[in-house]
Formats: C-alpha cells, sequence, structure tokens
C-alpha cells in the first residue's frame, strides 16, 4: 500500500535562497610591466613626454607606447594629452599613481636584494634649518649605516610638500605646523602622511648683556618682558608664535633668515632680545661684534662672553632627561660663541617636534620603511619621544599627531 509523502519531511530538508555559485573562475589582475609602469610615473611627475622621455632615455614614440600598452592591460585610461593644457592624471591615473610608485620601489629593492647590493636612496628634503635638522639624521645614519640618504633643503613644510607631490623627494624632515592644509587641494591627490619622531627641548639665547644672562635656568614666562626675535616674519613661524602666545611674550621682530651665524650675532647685539633654540644647535662661533664707541645706554655685562652649554641634554646619550625639578647643576666649562648665553628653559620645558613627511599612506614605500624603522630604534633608544604633562609644554593640539 503506498502512503502519501509527508509534507514535514519534505520541510525538514536543508533548502537555501543564496544565488548558486558561479561556475566562472574569478578574472586574474594583470601582470604588470615595470618598464611601463616607469614610464607613467615618469611622466605623470613631468607632466611632458618628450622631458620623460628624455630623462628615461628612449624616444617619445618608444615612451607613448609603453603608456598605452599599460593602459590597454589595465583597460582604463590613466593620462589625458593633448588638449592645449598639457598632460594631465585621469581619475584612475591619480588613484593608480601611489601605489605604481611603491611597485617600483618594491622592484628596486627586490633586485638590489637579490644582487646584494646597496637598497634604495631616499631622497629627503628638509627645513626648519635653523634648528639643524640634520643633527637628528646624522644620528639615525650613525645608527644604522646601511641606509643610503641623499639630503636636500626646503623653505618650509608648504615647499617640502609640493617636492613630495611632484616626486622629487621621498620624504621630509621638519615641523609640520598645526594647522598645516595640503598645498594642492583636491582631495583625489594621494594624502601626505608624516610621523613624530623626536621631541626636542629648547632653550633661550641672550645676549651676556641682557637683564636675565646671568640666570642658571629661566621659566618661559620670565621672558615675558623680552623681545622675541624671530629668523623669518613671526606669522609664518608657527611654534615661535604659539610660544610667544602661551607665555605673554607681546613683543616680536623679525627679518630675512641669512643663516644661524648672522641671526645669533644679532640676538648678541640686542641685550633686549632673546630667541629659542635647541643647545647644540647653536654654532660654536659667531662674527665678531662691530667695534663701536661706548656708549651709556648698555652697561658693560660682567658675565664672560661666552655661551655657557648645559651640561646634559636630552638625546646626547641614552639616558634620561635631566630631571629639571633638581637644582641646577654647575655652568660647565665656557665654549666658544663670543657675547651669547645659553640658558636651559623649565617649568615647563618647551619642545620642539620633528617628523618624517611622505606623500601616500602610513606604510610608506620599502625604503622609506626602512628610513622609519630607524628613527624608531634611535628615537626608542635616545629617548626621543619622552613626554610628561606635568613637566612638557607642545603647542596645544600637537599632542594628537605624537600619541
Amino acid at each position: 500500500m503506498q502512503h502519501a509523502p509527508d509534507p514535514d519531511s519534505r520541510a525538514a530538508r536543508p533548502t537555501s535562497t543564496a544565488p548558486d555559485p558561479d561556475p566562472r573562475p574569478p578574472v586574474p589582475a594583470p601582470d604588470l610591466d615595470l618598464g611601463q609602469v616607469r614610464a607613467f610615473a615618469a611622466v605623470a611627475r613631468l607632466r611632458h613626454f618628450g622631458r620623460a622621455a628624455g630623462e628615461l632615455g628612449i624616444t617619445q614614440q618608444a615612451l607613448s607606447r609603453r603608456v598605452a600598452r599599460l593602459e590597454s592591460r589595465l583597460g582604463v585610461r590613466l593620462l589625458d594629452r593633448g588638449d592645449g593644457r598639457g598632460v594631465r592624471l585621469t581619475a584612475a591615473g591619480e588613484r593608480f599613481l601611489g601605489p605604481a610608485r611603491q611597485a617600483l620601489e618594491a622592484g628596486t629593492a627586490a633586485v638590489a636584494a637579490a644582487l646584494a647590493v646597496p637598497g634604495p636612496r631616499v631622497r629627503l628634503d628638509t627645513w626648519g634649518h635653523l634648528y639643524a635638522p640634520l643633527r637628528t639624521l646624522a644620528d639615525v645614519l650613525a645608527d644604522a649605516p646601511g641606509l643610503c640618504v641623499e639630503t636636500g633643503t626646503g623653505r618650509d613644510h608648504a615647499a617640502v610638500a609640493r617636492a613630495l607631490r611632484r616626486g622629487d623627494v621621498d620624504a621630509g624632515l621638519g615641523r609640520v605646523p598645526l594647522d598645516a592644509v595640503d598645498p594642492e587641494g583636491p582631495p583625489a591627490r594621494a594624502a601626505l602622511s608624516h610621523r613624530v619622531v623626536r621631541l626636542e627641548p629648547v632653550d633661550a639665547v641672550v645676549s651676556t648683556a641682557h637683564p636675565l644672562a646671568g640666570a642658571a635656568r629661566l621659566r618661559p614666562s620670565d621672558l615675558g618682558g623680552s623681545v622675541l626675535r624671530c629668523p623669518a616674519e613671526p606669522g609664518r613661524l608657527d611654534f615661535l608664535t604659539r610660544f610667544a602666545d602661551r607665555f605673554g611674550v607681546e613683543r616680536r621682530i623679525g627679518g630675512p633668515n641669512l643663516g644661524p651665524a648672522p641671526f645669533l650675532a644679532a640676538v648678541r647685539d640686542d641685550p633686549e632680545c632673546f630667541t629659542l633654540l635647541p643647545a647644540d644647535a647653536v654654532p660654536d662661533t659667531v662674527p665678531a661684534a662691530p667695534v663701536r664707541a661706548p656708549s651709556l645706554a648698555v652697561r658693560p655685562s660682567p658675565l664672560p662672553a661666552s655661551v655657557p652649554l648645559p651640561a646634559a641634554r636630552p638625546g646626547a646619550a641614552p639616558t634620561a632627561r635631566t630631571d629639571l625639578s633638581a637644582p641646577a647643576a654647575p655652568a660647565p666649562a665656557p665654549a666658544p660663541g663670543a657675547g651669547l648665553r645659553v640658558i636651559p628653559l623649565a617649568d615647563p620645558v618647551p619642545l620642539y617636534a620633528w617628523s618624517l613627511v611622505w606623500c601616500g599612506g602610513p606604510e610608506g614605500t620599502p625604503a622609506l620603511r626602512a628610513l622609519l624603522d630607524a628613527f624608531r630604534r634611535t628615537g626608542r633608544d635616545r629617548r626621543w619621544l619622552e613626554y610628561r604633562p606635568e613637566r612638557d609644554w607642545l603647542p596645544e593640539g600637537g599632542l594628537s599627531s605624537v600619541f
């Protein structure tokens, strides 16, 4: 005898509403020809086929064919040509450019590793030259002798940012202003990344004729009645402006930046003014003061015409920063630099933040990652990133880029 099928048994069977899997295999991503990628990157940087061809040592026709083959391989147009406004990147070209540069860096690093030759050279521009950024870089390279770094100079953060956008340099080293803006504007451009690599205390530099020149140590607020001398127009100098605003220094003067020696000579010759510098950024010599007739307006200073430097500075050795709550140590033997004194600041200690800046994501290129790792190791060993809020001062908002 036949039985009717049990409807409950049918309901108990597993069912699925998901679509059937696509039987077709995924389409593989096209392999890149690094020669074609290099041709595109050169045109994207120079915005000119003829100049890019000359730089690569090939004909313009060969360069055009390489870019065209790359576009055909990817199935998208990367460059706009011939519209009377020169070569421009398309939206796809903008997206492709950053990873393309990373691919070229990775290819160079792979070849270097296979052949056991030095890795790629990092082109690095610095700014904030009065504060001597190459001192910091020299410490890093001393700890990592295998790094290859080619240094250049930039006018300021904005100028170095433009050089990064053009691909003229790989990284920058200096202080990033808290209100820094993207100099290129369009959000389609790859973002700039930066990492704080050193927090460096700064000291007051004054003439030996300054009323406070005899102090072993000063509070920043003690300088409120003095004149802050700046190596440029004060409004262009973010750190000095924020320091003056915070500690009540109302009088500020600037002038052309002619280098550290003329700048410090101006500080030496003005008994009312001061400036801020890391102690070991002060040059050993300053041009001699001009011969002048005696003046009744400025009394000769009884202090020795010398620059006593602090006995222990942060980062000079792998030891902790000097405890500024302790009594001041006796002044060390005088150093060259006639007519100036360098006086440590405390309660709080002003910190100047050095950053590495690059174009692209936080991971950077292979060569840049090696430089970032070297800064991290040296900073850890020399305690460059020590910060205690009860002891130190960073401009408001600066903490977000450090921690």
